[in-house]
């Protein structure tokens, strides 16, 4: 596994918060795979409760980035660069205790395309841990989080930020 201050970068990429209406009313939610905006973390940054979210199949996409080289401009969205092959690798998560996780095996995997975007294909409901591996020996270090795959997990679109070796 990486270190957290590997999951806190990603998760500071990813976290915006949006408003839906489901069958418990409306509440705010994140893009990063239907997560509750308001959801409380431990210290090392997992979950203490469940997410919420319908119990169903879903699947996660988005696009893999770098930060921009400093000195040629704000580190945007727009700008950035798109990360190509990347290892993306879905493992269901089968216990956790505090910031330990126990595994499971392989659930999916694929790799990102040219502009750096990948689809894991559907997943059983459920907690995973996702891991975004760089092609070895380039610019930028891998990172995992952990998500919840959901009947709204498609809905916000992942943006994945590597560090820069």
């Amino acid at each position: 596994m990486q270190s957290a201050r590997f999951t806190i970068t990603l998760l500071i990429t990813v976290v915006l918060a949006v408003s839906c209406t489901d069958a418990t009313g409306p509440r705010s939610r994140s893009p990063l795979a239907g997560l509750d905006a308001g959801i409380q973390l431990d210290s090392a940054g997992n979950p203490l409760t469940p997410p919420v979210g319908p119990v169903a199949p879903g699947y996660f996409h988005g696009t893999v980035r770098g930060p921009n080289v400093p000195g040629i401009g704000g580190d945007t969205l727009g700008t950035s660069p798109r990360i190509a092959n990347v290892a993306v690798k879905a493992f269901p998560i089968v216990a956790q205790d505090g910031a330990n996780l126990t595994l499971g095996p392989l659930a999916a995997s694929t790799t990102t395309n040219a502009q750096g975007k990948f689809t894991l294909p559907e997943l059983p409901g459920g907690a995973y841990a996702v891991t975004f591996t760089p092609p070895a020996g380039g610019a930028y270090s891998g990172v995992w989080v952990t998500a919840q795959a959901n009947a709204e997990s498609h809905l916000w679109p992942w943006w994945v930020t590597l560090q820069r070796n």
